[in-house]
């Protein structure tokens, strides 16, 4: 099985064992502890794993089926590595959309303790220019996946209102697009998928892409602005927020004049 995803907030222990994660006392697992390091739908996985107290932690090879080092995982260790680092060099800035499209950017930012959510979009035409925004805040929600499908279904009803059909959306959580091509992994939002997933469906033509947090960075500054600094009226408002117009013309004046598809 695969080793439980540390959540987006977490501080990442390269140290922790097993028995960190034991109540001395109780002699269980430290649910709040779990609680606090690992994906809400990772959590029970760990809840639900039996073990044995007078065993003790011992070091694991995560990369071979039998957990012991040999060189061929090595091998392909070190190509994953290689892989993803020419992916991250390539990473691209912000890029205009074809003529015919419009571009929105979506920003989500979840807080863990208050369980609130900040949300946003910013769509922008072929020329990089502004043309709206919205902000708007969510209570009660459990996890940051849930938290970005929730502003996903959220963008998605907006944008039937405005009667945009043909959308480029990009976020920045591969999460969520593994969640909405395979749902039946996620089963305890299955209702908040399903109902993305629906309004998603609506569109003319609509294209869901990760992209990094610094090419989606107005969208997610916007978002911020909720949790960070409290502002949780909602609104939608003609061209960008007036605060974020040099970071927008930076992105237009950045983008290639071709889009790649």
């Amino acid at each position: 099985p695969r080793a439980p995803r540390y959540r987006q907030d977490a501080i990442v222990d390269l140290t922790l064992t097993v028995d960190h994660l034991i109540n001395p006392a109780s002699k269980r697992w430290n649910e709040t502890r779990v609680r606090q390091l690992f994906e809400e739908e990772d959590v029970s996985i760990v809840l639900n794993t039996r073990f044995n107290l007078r065993s003790g932690d011992s070091l694991v090879w995560g990369f071979s089926r039998s957990g012991f080092y040999d060189s061929k995982s090595g091998y392909k260790l070190l190509e994953s590595i290689q892989d993803a680092t020419r992916v991250l060099d390539n990473e691209r800035a912000w890029q205009k959309p074809p003529m015919g499209f419009v571009k929105c950017n979506v920003g989500c930012s979840w807080s863990a303790n208050s369980q609130h959510t900040g949300a946003s979009w910013v769509i922008r035409d072929f020329r990089g220019q502004a043309m709206e925004h919205s902000r708007r805040s969510f209570t009660w929600v459990s996890s940051n996946l849930e938290a970005v499908l929730t502003s996903l279904c959220w963008l998605a009803k907006d944008f039937h209102t405005l009667h945009w059909n043909r959308v480029i959306m990009e976020i920045s959580s591969a999460h969520t697009l593994e969640a909405l091509n395979n749902p039946q992994w996620f089963p305890s939002l299955s209702n908040t998928i399903e109902r993305t997933r629906q309004a998603l469906n609506c569109f003319q033509n609509c294209y869901v892409e990760v992209v990094n947090v610094t090419t989606n960075r107005v969208a997610e500054l916007i978002a911020v602005s909720v949790t960070k600094d409290g502002r949780f009226q909602s609104y939608i408002a003609r061209g960008g927020p007036s605060w974020l117009n040099d970071t927008i013309l930076e992105d237009a004046s950045n983008s290639p004049s071709t889009y790649p598809r």
